[in-house]
């Protein structure tokens, strides 16, 4: 199930009533793909379609559920699917979730590698911290009337985290910003402030309930996007989206409550200095 999250953020900040579908369910599919994206940005054609296709299998589930009762009574499985197939809603979703991978078992053996990916996606929140902390620095600098741009650049950041607990090396550091750069102001606003775009999401591809309710709530998305939106523009100076993933001028901007940075947070940043910052890069 392929994935833009340009598309996909669109059709989430737009109206529920007047937004148009390219197939049943799409909404809360994407909402759950693009928030599998903020954790998994660059493995994009793996992650994100495997959690589009489980949401999207959990919608075939609920809609089966929904068909049953009109059955006079239950059949043989080939033929109850083909009951199912019939259903035009049904039918649509069916052929959406399963064509980019050929079959229906091309998908279960797919799943194989489920367990991996969901422990991959565990580790990836832990590490979220190194991120988070650097954007935090950086925006909260800017927007409690830090002027010199310089001080909230990508290396002073790298040092603010390096500077902080527990004790990280810059190449690490480093690598971590690398592989969240896109998505990294999501993932502040995400975990670092604990504002999720879908409060019910609990895993990549699962939730404990229907997130139907989370996807028509275009108050909470608009303001999860709101969100981002802000920070990024403090960030950069300049209105745009977050790097190359653009949010709409449409969507009010929402400034989110931080503190400044503490008096230890700044002596610890005036120590920063080309032979400091040489010492970091080389641990």
């Amino acid at each position: 199930m392929d994935f833009d999250p340009n598309q996909a953020l669109e059709l989430l900040v737009s109206d529920v009533a007047l937004s148009k579908q390219a197939f049943p369910y799409e909404r809360q599919i994407r909402l759950c793909q693009f928030q599998t994206w903020i954790y998994f940005p660059e493995q994009s054609l793996d992650m994100v379609r495997m959690a589009g296709s489980l949401a999207a299998v959990k919608y075939l589930n609920i809609r089966e559920r929904e068909l049953l009762p009109t059955f006079a009574e239950r059949a043989a499985s080939t033929t109850e699917l083909q009951r199912f197939l019939k259903d035009p809603i049904y039918k649509k979703l069916f052929d959406e979730t399963f064509a980019d991978y050929g079959t229906w078992t091309d998908f279960v053996l797919m799943l194989e590698e489920w367990f991996d990916f969901e422990r991959e996606r565990s580790e990836r929140i832990k590490r979220a911290e190194t991120v988070c902390k650097m954007i935090g620095y950086r925006f909260r600098y800017l927007d409690h009337g830090g002027t010199d741009r310089q001080q909230a650049n990508i290396s002073h950041s790298e040092f603010y985290r390096w500077k902080s607990e527990p004790d990280l090396s810059w190449k690490k550091i480093r690598e971590r910003w690398s592989r969240n750069r896109r998505n990294a102001v999501f993932l502040y606003v995400s975990e670092g402030l604990g504002l999720r775009l879908s409060p019910s999401f609990e895993g990549v591809g699962f939730f404990a309930s229907d997130i139907s309710k989370d996807a028509e709530n275009r108050n909470h998305i608009c303001r999860f996007f709101g969100t981002c939106a802000y920070i990024s523009e403090i960030l950069r100076g300049e209105e745009g989206g977050v790097d190359d993933v653009r949010i709409p001028t449409t969507v009010k901007r929402v400034r989110p409550q931080t503190d400044p940075l503490s008096e230890s947070e700044r002596q610890k940043m005036e120590s920063y200095n080309k032979a400091e910052r040489d010492r970091m890069r080389r641990s």
